[in-house]
């Protein structure tokens, strides 16, 4: 069993919002541009104009609470609290028009995020989606001379992650003996 990961929840979400993003934009917003790309990533960096909208799914980590422990003592059931921003950078001819494209893409993802919990993966393995905030933000493209939108979405997925067996222990095939190393730095004086 693969513990779980940030990975593995991000790209959970991007294969969801790839299905099914263009539903909610057809039946609420009617004429929207579909998404140019739909990423993870940690930063912004350039856009240029064929991938606008761009969709970005990143995971900050753990937030809130510890995670929560629970089951026997041989299988423990985790519930761990991935916190998860979904933004999308939108550019239009005005800036009434920007603001309209990203809050309506907002719109969309927070409703499909919240009526597609399981987000594509097992039973149980997502526990709940919690939605926690939306922003509206400027993004200043220098190199281009323009101004971006960026309408973002704040949610914490709680994930059941069960610890599976040890993985086994390799010898290494070349019959070296694996050391245990520690090193201390010490300053000079």
């Amino acid at each position: 069993m693969t513990p779980f990961s940030a990975k593995l929840l991000e790209n959970a979400i991007v294969s969801t919002l790839d299905q099914h993003i263009m539903e909610y934009l057809d039946t609420f917003f009617p004429g929207t541009c579909p998404p140019g790309s739909i990423t993870r990533r940690n930063t912004i960096d350039n856009w240029v104009e064929e991938q606008l909208p761009c969709i970005v799914v990143a995971s900050i980590g753990l937030v809130g609470e510890s995670p929560h422990k629970r089951g026997d003592a041989h299988r423990p059931i985790y519930t761990l609290p991935f916190g998860v921003g979904i933004g999308t950078i939108v550019s239009a001819a005005t800036q009434v028009d920007t603001r309209d494209i990203a809050e309506d893409y907002a719109a969309c993802i927070r409703h499909l995020m919240m009526q597609y919990q399981s987000l594509g993966l097992d039973r149980g393995v997502v526990e709940e989606i919690i939605y926690v905030d939306e922003r509206y933000n400027e993004v200043v493209d220098a190199d281009h001379n323009r101004s971006l939108l960026a309408g973002t979405v704040f949610f914490t997925v709680l994930v059941n992650d069960q610890l599976g067996p040890k993985p086994p222990v390799l010898e290494d095939p070349w019959g070296r003996a694996l050391v245990d190393v520690q090193i201390a730095v010490q300053a000079e004086e």
